[in-house]
């Protein structure tokens, strides 16, 4: 089996890249209820309140939300997202052009932190 020019040379990039994020995941920096982000409340009875103003915008709209607030209930309780608990402060923006490489040696350093905040850390990695 013949493999891709350069795909071990993707892979190695792709697990440094994996490091810096584990590494920053491994410091657990602590994240403040203060400087987390403003999260709508959550519960069937925001849904319902949403639902209400599409009644009077868009019927069909209305009439969509109806039929998947049971659904969309069920998938507001398996979210963590909103917890602040198990949050770490994290880059929240990854991605190869937010990455430098260090002439001398080789390592890589984060960049461009505009988007940083609190993250569940399973949700960044997936």
């Amino acid at each position: 089996m013949s493999r891709c020019p350069g795909t071990a040379m993707h892979q190695q990039r792709a697990a440094a890249v994996g490091g810096v994020l584990a590494r920053l995941h491994g410091l657990r920096l602590g994240w403040s209820s203060h400087l987390a982000p403003e999260r709508p409340s959550t519960g069937l009875s925001r849904w319902l309140a949403l639902a209400e103003s599409a009644c009077s915008v868009d019927a069909v709209l209305r009439a969509a939300l109806d039929r998947a607030l049971a659904s969309i209930h069920d998938l507001e309780t398996l979210s963590t997202i909103s917890l602040i608990e198990g949050m770490v402060g994290s880059h929240r923006d990854l991605h190869p052009t937010n990455l430098m490489r260090l002439h001398q040696g080789g390592g890589l350093v984060l960049v461009d932190w505009d988007a940083a905040g609190p993250v569940v850390p399973l949700h960044e990695v997936a």
